[in-house]
């Protein structure tokens, strides 16, 4: 049997499992928001193709030409793969953890329950 801490976990894990889809498509639409922010707002370091066209045509400052040209494209999208990745496993490891709460419950009703 469940001591009455371990109840009121499982009650806390069970009511924060059941708005983790609305948390997982708030995330994933931050994240996509945030994607198409930088390629409109920013496209210089989220652009690499644009990047490329200035260079041809000599639009970008001598100063941080070094930089934009080389690091900013290349760190944007390492930065933008990890947090979808972050994402991603988020989304993993709650399903994880429904499924781990549901046997779990499964067992506290005892045997016999489907």
């Amino acid at each position: 049997m469940l001591t009455p801490a371990q109840e009121t976990y499982l009650a806390k894990r069970i009511s924060l499992q059941k708005i983790w889809p609305w948390a997982a498509g708030f995330l994933t639409l931050i994240w996509a928001g945030g994607m198409a922010w930088l390629f409109l707002r920013l496209p210089q370091i989220a652009n690499p193709f644009l990047m490329l066209e200035q260079l041809e045509a000599d639009a970008v400052p001598a100063a941080s030409l070094v930089v934009y040209a080389a690091m900013l494209p290349l760190l944007f999208h390492t930065a933008a793969f990890l947090m979808l990745v972050l994402v991603i496993f988020l989304i993993d490891r709650m399903m994880g953890e429904k499924k781990l709460l549901g046997i779990v419950s499964r067992l506290r009703q005892g045997p016999g329950a489907p």
